[in-house]
Order: C-alpha cells, then sequence, then structure tokens
C-alpha cells in the first residue's frame, strides 16, 4: 500500500519527475496543430485546382461540361489565365501561411497563439455582423465550430503554461 506516496496509478497523467520539464504541447495544442495542417494542406489543394485551371485557359483546352469546346470569342484565355494564375498563388500563400502557424503553435511560440485567437475573434465577430445585417442565420458548423475551438483549447492553463515556459 502507498498510501500516495509513491507513482501514480496512471502514469499517462502524472506531473513529470522533480528536474524534468514536459517537452512537447499539451494535446489540445497538438489537435488544433493537426487541425491547422489539415487546413493548410486543404487550401493547398485549392491552389493546385485554381493552377490547373490557370494552365487550361492558357493552352486554350478548355470545354464546357458536354465536351464540347467553348469558343474563344467569349473567354479571353490569356486574362482567365493569369487572374486565375494569381488566385492560386494568393490562395497557396494562405496555405502556407496556415501550416506555417500550426507549427509554430505546435513549437510553443506566443505570437502565433495570440494570431490565431485574434483570427479566431475576428471570425466570430464578422459572423455575427453578418447575420446582424442580413438577419438571416444560415451559418455552418465549421464556421462556428473552429473558432470557438482555438479560443477553448488555447486558453487552458496547459496551453497557456506551453506558450509562456514551454511545460505544462
Amino acid at each position: 500500500m502507498s498510501y500516495g506516496y509513491g507513482q501514480p496509478q496512471y502514469a499517462a497523467y502524472a506531473p513529470p519527475p522533480y528536474g524534468q520539464a514536459r517537452r512537447s504541447a499539451p494535446p489540445g495544442v497538438h489537435v488544433l496543430a493537426i487541425l491547422q495542417y489539415l487546413a493548410g494542406l486543404l487550401t493547398l489543394g485549392v491552389a493546385a485546382l485554381f493552377a490547373w485551371a490557370a494552365v487550361v485557359f492558357a493552352n486554350g483546352t478548355y470545354e464546357d461540361f458536354s465536351g464540347t469546346p467553348i469558343a474563344d470569342d467569349l473567354i479571353d484565355s490569356e486574362g482567365a489565365a493569369v487572374v486565375l494564375g494569381v488566385i492560386a498563388g494568393t490562395v497557396a500563400f494562405f496555405g502556407l501561411i496556415t501550416i506555417f502557424l500550426g507549427r509554430k503553435l505546435q513549437r510553443g511560440r506566443q505570437w502565433a497563439r495570440v494570431i490565431v485567437l485574434m483570427l479566431s475573434i475576428i471570425s466570430l465577430l464578422s459572423l455575427a455582423a453578418s447575420i446582424a445585417l442580413t438577419q438571416r442565420v444560415d451559418v455552418s458548423v465549421a464556421s462556428v465550430a473552429y473558432p470557438v475551438l482555438c479560443l477553448i483549447l488555447l486558453n487552458t492553463s496547459a496551453a497557456r503554461s506551453w506558450f509562456r515556459y514551454r511545460t505544462w
């Protein structure tokens, strides 16, 4: 019988031994980092689709859904290719920033936490303003759940300790 003086029964929940600090982020921060990675990869996929469309318009080999070619006089293919290329580059840039922020969250950088918290607050405020201005509630679950999840998981005591002291 240990009467509470030995090792705890569940070692996964035990604090680190004296003099040793945890070197990994808390589980909530890992979850957010993985979600950031997935969002960044999805964004890069969308950028790849825009780049593919730019190449199709640059080559002039575009058809409608039935397979019949679209007349060249309806579409300025060079202009469309440039616009789609710029959109692809912009979307890819934001995808890379999303992945970068996820990595910095996982590494415990306070500035990344502040940026993600501010973007979450801005997202929720813009959603509330959209509902107030249009008087309609046509909101997807993801548009509310992700910012709220960020606000909750980045403000736990373990996460705050991780971003301040790199341990929890």
